[in-house]
């Protein structure tokens, strides 16, 4: 089944293929939706999914203009409130009054397009620009794993190629930062510098990765080797790797980023009375 000429690319997209192909075949190819449990308990994997969720729609009130004591009435969930107090405490000060919430930018790669969806782009009055990602999984990731995922390379390198839409201008990539700031643990928010080596690198990188997707026919696509992300996998069972899902505590760090990748676009947003 080839894939459809209009598919566009994303940074959660690429992760599935980089981490499991087998599951970017089912998932964007076959657009098969399995009902399977990704973790246990069930009931605790959806609240968490679901306060991440209402968190960045509060951080996006606050950040269009909603006093925040208006904010805070509406929160009744205590891990919600926690993360809110983390906020109004401890969210990043360097942001600009040139700033754009909760936009999308595109560029092509590969003859294909490439999206980047970003929680806050700030712009400084030097044309410094800084993405903001809030983060709500319960572990920080350390660097080195930060540093490798596709949301560290895609999200700069989209700015870097797109971002002119913003600032009216071409952009210096050595001017581009992005920042994951973790209601969890505010005081470590995890910092990426980019610059024109980085581009260059991640065009190419970026160019090859979707030329393996383009290039494969169905059934080419393999199954991961890393056994241990099949147990918070929907499609486990369909792919003879197990029934029962693994448990939310034994859950390390870079998987738990995956499990909460939050799609924004198919949450209501909240309404303020």
């Amino acid at each position: 089944m080839p894939l459809d000429a209009n598919f566009v690319f994303s940074q959660s997209a690429l992760q599935d293929f980089v981490d499991c192909q087998r599951r970017f075949e089912l998932k964007y190819l076959q657009k098969l939706r399995w009902p399977a449990l990704q973790t246990e308990p069930a009931l605790a994997f959806e609240h968490l999914t679901e306060m991440g969720v209402q968190f960045h729609r509060l951080v996006e009130q606050y950040l269009l203009g909603l006093p925040s004591d208006l904010i805070a009435k509406q929160i009744a969930d205590p891990l919600l409130q926690r993360w809110w107090e983390s906020w109004e405490q401890q969210h990043p000060q360097a942001i600009s009054e040139q700033r754009f919430v909760e936009v999308e930018l595109a560029t092509q790669i590969a003859g294909h397009t490439l999206t980047a969806k970003y929680d806050l782009v700030s712009i400084a009055d030097n044309g410094n620009i800084t993405i903001y990602d809030w983060k709500t999984s319960e572990n920080r990731p350390k660097d080195v794993s930060l540093q490798q995922r596709l949301q560290t390379r895609i999200y700069p390198f989209v700015m870097a190629r797109a971002g002119a839409t913003l600032t009216g201008k071409a952009i210096d990539p050595s001017q581009i930062e992005m920042i994951y700031w973790y209601p969890n643990v505010p005081a470590q928010p995890a910092h990426f510098r980019y610059d024109a080596t980085k581009l260059t690198a991640d065009e190419l990188y970026l160019e090859d990765l979707v030329n393996q997707v383009l290039q494969r026919n169905a059934g080419e696509f393999a199954l991961t080797t890393d056994e241990k992300r099949c147990k918070f996998c929907q499609y486990r069972s369909l792919c003879d790797r197990g029934v029962k899902a693994g448990n939310l505590a034994e859950m390390d760090a870079e998987l738990e980023e995956d499990a909460f990748e939050i799609d924004l676009d198919s949450v209501t947003a909240i309404d303020f009375d």
